[in-house]
């Protein structure tokens, strides 16, 4: 019993401490994206010209496919792609977290939640340059409201609360298990087509129910929506609610477990 609460205390330790080294994996990060685009003559603008044009061919092709008004479909799928690339890059990165920190966790002795940290901020730094388009997109569609701001920022917490427990638990997973990666990025594959980023639920009919019970949805939803000037439901802020804690107490107790043999992983 003892070694169980000694084993959580260390983990909560490793928390606060990871945390309060922001200086260390706000630039970790920072240099992971300033490395990506070195020698590049365009350098970060990448992201932006990367998105416009993914944005803009599949607004265009698809409006026509699904028969929608392209001023109501391009904003909706500029969000939700947008929203979508940082989910999905994240939890494909996080199952590199220590993976690519083995050179500082063998040399450094510091916490190992800088490194899941590092890998959420850089995320956030890329996702920032692509929702100026998605931002950019809706206020030219005229369905941006700045009434609907503050819904704005509380679904944009949302997004940072998943990227830091699924960097934590899906940080340790791939550690150990080093083909999971190829295993996870087949999923978020199927799951782009299976999530309503390209088609909407009502498109469902009376099979919409496989939206609700999707995750990723209500996630994106809540951003999409106060973007889109519209007031996200009740249940994707409960939805994301229960799965953001139970997500933070999984990894929690994950972390308190495994912690001590992710050096010996590597």
């Amino acid at each position: 019993m003892k070694l169980i609460k000694s084993g959580h205390s260390s983990a909560a330790n490793d928390m606060v401490v990871g945390i309060m080294d922001w200086r260390l994996w706000l630039r970790l990060g920072w240099y992971d994206v300033v490395a990506r685009y070195r020698r590049s003559w365009v350098g970060p603008f990448w992201m932006l010209a990367t998105t416009v044009i993914f944005v803009v061919s599949l607004g265009a092709v698809y409006s026509i496919l699904f028969k929608m008004s392209l001023r109501d479909y391009m904003p909706y799928v500029a969000i939700g792609t947008v929203t979508w690339s940082y989910i999905s890059a994240v939890t494909s990165e996080s199952l590199q977290t220590f993976v690519e920190a083995e050179v500082y966790i063998r040399q450094v002795h510091r916490s190992p939640i800088i490194y899941t940290l590092r890998v959420v901020w850089r995320n956030l730094i890329i996702f920032g340059n692509q929702l100026i388009v998605a931002f950019l997109v809706a206020v030219v569609f005229g369905k941006f409201s700045l009434a609907h701001m503050p819904l704005v920022a509380i679904g944009l917490m949302f997004l940072f609360l998943q990227a830091v427990w699924i960097s934590i638990f899906l940080g340790i997973l791939g550690t150990r298990f080093r083909d999971l990666t190829q295993v996870v990025q087949n999923i978020m594959q199927v799951s782009f087509f299976v999530t309503p980023i390209l088609w909407m639920p009502t498109s469902l009919g009376d099979n919409s129910w496989i939206a609700t019970i999707n995750p990723f949805y209500h996630l994106i939803q809540l951003l999409r929506a106060p973007m889109l000037g519209q007031n996200p439901e009740v249940f994707s802020y409960v939805f994301a609610s229960c799965f953001t804690l139970a997500g933070f107490v999984a990894a929690y107790f994950f972390y308190s477990k495994f912690r001590n043999r992710i050096v010996y992983w590597l």
